[in-house]
């Protein structure tokens, strides 16, 4: 299960830290390239909350108030 967990976290904070990412790109190649690693990172998390749906929400609740990639990349994982 902590394999699991780790595995929700890691895709959660990639698709955070993407999608704020996202939102300040000028650049519009490096934006649709962006866009596509976000499409598969948010593919791969719905197929993971389909399965781990407490744990899913659990872990997404640690992301409730990012607002800027920084605070994105100071969430922690609490390992029980």
């Amino acid at each position: 299960m902590e394999k699991v967990k780790l595995e929700i976290f890691l895709n959660l904070k990639n698709f955070y830290q993407l999608s704020l990412e996202i939102k300040d790109e000028k650049d519009p190649d490096l934006k649709s390239l962006k866009k596509t690693i976000a499409t598969g990172i948010y593919d791969h998390l719905n197929c993971l909350l389909i399965g781990y749906r407490d744990l899913f929400k659990n872990i997404n609740r640690l992301f409730k108030n990012v607002k800027s990639v920084e605070d994105v990349r100071s969430v922690k994982l609490e390992s029980k």
